[in-house]
């Protein structure tokens, strides 16, 4: 990326204390030291080489030891959990160590997000200190921001154990700050992560990328009385819904003004329900987030392309990427997978992993296949799988998208091959082919492929499919990709 100095200094916020060394870094498209790698991480863009790969790793185990770090850090983008008050206040290494940690050992120059959520907590407090007056769990009893049925008191809307935020203009601002529900949860989450709590200090992780909000919905979840009148809102009604999002839109507001040089993602998976051709239709969420999460986009029963197949999709997927903003951190979550990169939906050995990670190169997204144990910080539960590095050629090895409209984000098939067609994207080390479920096993022609230009890379896991075979034909199955390399392209220097 070129950058100006000008521009540089815009996004620093610091021009007078901007040295020239410092300026030289950003002109090379390096990151400078100091104060200012924050603001290069955040706000300067990432646009690492391809396949991209994410990490949610907010299940089982969430205390992130140092033999984690070298394996998290071989992933692009990653969510970290241990969102608890008291995570790091008897722990040998600090949340900042963890994050610092990932960063140096990664091969990717790895984004890393730390996992928060708001929408609903623990009536009981779990997960925060019941001591801290200062806590979100501490404001929104303070301030009564629990969703009832009825008006403000009497029955609370609950989902298990969990009582529902009212984030809401009309729950009442905090009366020590003036803080409304969201705008104050960001406050908590940039002191307890970013800036320090003096309470648990070593929670601090001034390192992060950012943070990661969940259940940023496009529409409420549950009917309640939104607006405490005493009359129940439906969930369904789009006046309601477009409260909910002006209140997680205050979120957003207060974080970029507290700490701007921070990026924003959320789990938004739910957003292309409204729409997938209005970005206006999530107003005013849209156009503000760097990124999210396609939760559950393949292999699981509430998957998009389990109930309603792989053009929408990839229409959900694409409505995701125009609705938020550069870097675009937007992961593609495929769910269920075994071992052998089978899912429930395909049990012949890596399909479905295949099937996954070329839908996700079909545009700029992070894939995030995951095993049975879904969203898993447990290392050994974190399936590391050929097409991830070209077995053994290294991360990134597909390079960058071909500038012409072959490497472009793809919205089409290319080739007419069954009800769905064939779908491909072209990289300078590589094409990806995908074809869609439903679609029948279809045969790419030597004249489909432009001749002699490709080859599979040598693999391990699957030896029949990555053979290091020249390739003039192929055949997929239904509900199946494949990535190939250019025998044009050099290889010797490993990673790309």
């Amino acid at each position: 990326m070129t950058i100006s100095r000008r521009k540089f200094l815009a996004l620093s916020g610091a021009a007078a204390g901007a040295t020239a060394l410092d300026l030289t870094a950003f002109a090379q498209g390096r990151a400078p030291s100091n104060e200012y790698q924050q603001d290069f991480r955040g706000r300067c863009g990432y646009q690492p080489n391809f396949p991209r790969l994410g990490l949610i790793a907010i299940g089982n185990d969430q205390t992130y030891p140092p033999a984690n770090w070298p394996t998290f850090g071989k992933f692009h983008v990653i969510i970290m959990g241990g969102n608890w008050e008291i995570w790091g206040d008897s722990r040998a290494y600090t949340r900042e160590d963890v994050v610092r940690g990932i960063q140096a050992a990664s091969p990717v120059d790895s984004r890393v997000f730390q996992y928060v959520a708001y929408n609903a907590i623990y009536t009981s407090g779990q997960g925060y200190d019941l001591s801290d007056p200062n806590s979100f769990f501490a404001a929104a009893s303070n301030n009564n921001w629990w969703l009832y049925d009825n008006g403000t008191s009497g029955p609370t809307v609950r989902s298990g154990a969990e009582t529902y935020i009212n984030m809401t203009h009309f729950a009442p601002r905090d009366l020590a700050t003036g803080l409304r529900p969201y705008e104050l949860a960001a406050a908590y989450s940039e002191r307890m992560y970013v800036s320090g709590d003096p309470l648990h200090p070593r929670n601090t992780a001034p390192s992060l990328d950012g943070l990661y909000l969940d259940n940023l919905f496009a529409f409420p979840r549950v009917d309640g009385d939104w607006n405490r009148d005493g009359v129940i809102d439906l969930k369904s009604d789009p006046t309601v819904q477009l409260w909910l999002r002006t209140g997680e839109r205050d979120f957003y507001n207060e974080l970029s003004r507290i700490a701007p040089e921070k990026m924003l993602i959320g789990n938004i998976g739910s957003w292309p329900q409204l729409s997938t051709t209005d970005p206006s239709a999530v107003a005013p969420l849209n156009d503000i987030l760097s990124g999210g999460v396609f939760e559950g986009a393949i292999g699981a029963s509430f998957s998009v392309e389990s109930y309603a197949g792989f053009d929408e999709a990839m229409a959900y997927y694409l409505y995701l990427m125009e609705t938020t903003t550069g870097p675009r951190l937007q992961i593609v979550n495929q769910e269920n997978l075994q071992l052998n990169g089978s899912d429930p939906y395909d049990a012949s050995p890596f399909h479905a992993m295949r099937y996954g990670i070329c839908m996700a190169l079909m545009n700029d997204g992070y894939y995030a296949g995951e095993g049975i144990y879904g969203h898993t910080g447990t290392l050994d539960q974190i399936i590391w799988f050929d097409e991830y590095d070209g077995g053994g050629l290294g991360e990134g090895y597909l390079g960058q998208p071909t500038r012409d409209w072959r490497g472009a984000p793809q919205t089409k098939a290319r080739w007419n091959y069954g009800p769905f067609g064939v779908w491909a994207r072209e990289f300078d080390g590589g094409i990806a082919i995908v074809n869609p479920k439903g679609n029948g096993s279809q045969t790419i022609t030597f004249q489909d492929l432009g001749g002699p230009r490709w080859k599979h890379f040598k693999g391990t896991q699957d030896p029949d499919t990555n053979n290091g075979l020249d390739v003039g034909e192929v055949t997929l199955a239904d509900r199946d990709g494949v990535i190939l390399l250019r025998r044009d392209r050099r290889w010797e220097d490993g990673r790309r």
